[in-house]
């Protein structure tokens, strides 16, 4: 929550010009075991620890009421200032533009900003925040920070640590990964029964295929059985081109799906180093595909084949 300016004791002060760090209102923690300038005695210049999560007030750095004293020419201590109310404006910037609330409440403690700057902001409760908020109708902003561990064996050591402050929704990038890889096995189980289809209608064409080839190769076959050949040569040889037409459709495949999933896998790797690999394939998946694709090929062909190779060779010399 960022106020661009602030009345203390009637004498307001803006800084929507240079909107300085104590500007900024920092929700305080749930769980007031965990150590905040608010709630360590060094820290405290003046007010009560923070110790009620349901508190009222607001929390101001030291730097704040020196330069509440340079811009009015008051000279209050930070005592002096303790339980005085206080009025401020909030600003949200959105897309749409700026916009405006405001907010009373009254100073409950002074902290001491000079030895670290990051503490130089402001601070409330989140529940009283929250309900400023709430009430000016403004979007509240969830904080998230990424840890890149110098051991990642201890991942879940670490989780487990940060959950037990039940102020972090922790997420590794395991969990993530699980998640996308969820997803990725749904869209294979819709993938698996298209492609079933595809190998019903391939399979078939493939049928169709070699019985029109047989069909246009009539005489042929009754010159090959005039000579001497055997059913099951005849048969043999339409098969046997049918498992070549099908063999060296899956290695165009192979060489196709391979060349895409080294592309992908280089892709995340080089804006996710963590992640190797998004594509393999390995033996075992291509050697059943293999299997299975040549078991449909040779059925496709088997009785087109066995059905011209049984045809009397004199009826075979006269197809037209």
């Amino acid at each position: 929550m960022t106020m661009s300016k602030i009345s203390i004791d009637g004498h307001e002060v803006e800084f929507s010009q240079s909107m300085p760090s104590y500007a900024q209102v920092v929700s305080l923690y749930e769980d007031t075991s965990i150590s905040v300038s608010s709630n360590e005695k060094e820290k405290v210049l003046a007010g009560t620890l923070y110790t009620d999560v349901n508190e009222q007030g607001l929390t101001i750095p030291m730097s704040l009421l020196k330069n509440w004293n340079e811009q009015t020419g008051e000279n209050l201590t930070a005592s002096d200032v303790i339980g005085k109310p206080v009025s401020a404006t909030i600003v949200e910037n959105a897309a749409e533009g700026s916009k405006l609330a405001g907010f009373q409440t009254h100073i409950v403690r002074v902290i001491n900003d000079e030895d670290d700057a990051e503490d130089s902001n402001s601070f409330m409760a989140s529940n009283q925040m929250e309900t400023i908020l709430k009430e000016a109708e403004f979007t509240k902003a969830v904080s998230y920070f990424i840890l890149e561990l110098k051991d990642p064996s201890r991942t879940k050591t670490v989780i487990e640590e940060l959950q037990k402050n039940k102020k972090y929704t922790v997420l590794s990038q395991q969990a993530v990964l699980d998640i996308v890889i969820t997803f990725i096995r749904v869209i294979q189980g819709l993938l698996i029964v298209l492609s079933s289809q595809a190998i019903v209608v391939a399979a078939v064409m493939i049928g169709i295929i070699i019985y029109i080839n047989i069909m246009q190769r009539s005489k042929e076959i009754g010159v090959m059985k005039a000579v001497g050949y055997q059913n099951r040569d005849v048969k043999g040889i339409f098969i046997y081109e049918a498992l070549w037409i099908v063999g060296i459709a899956l290695l165009i495949a192979f060489i196709i799906a391979q060349g895409l999933g080294s592309l992908a896998n280089i892709i995340v790797h080089h804006f996710y180093p963590s992640i190797s690999k998004v594509f393999e394939l390995n033996l075992l998946s291509v050697s059943g595909t293999l299997i299975f694709a040549l078991f449909l090929g040779y059925i496709s062909a088997y009785f087109p084949a066995r059905k011209i190779s049984k045809m009397d060779p004199v009826e075979s010399l006269r197809y037209e």
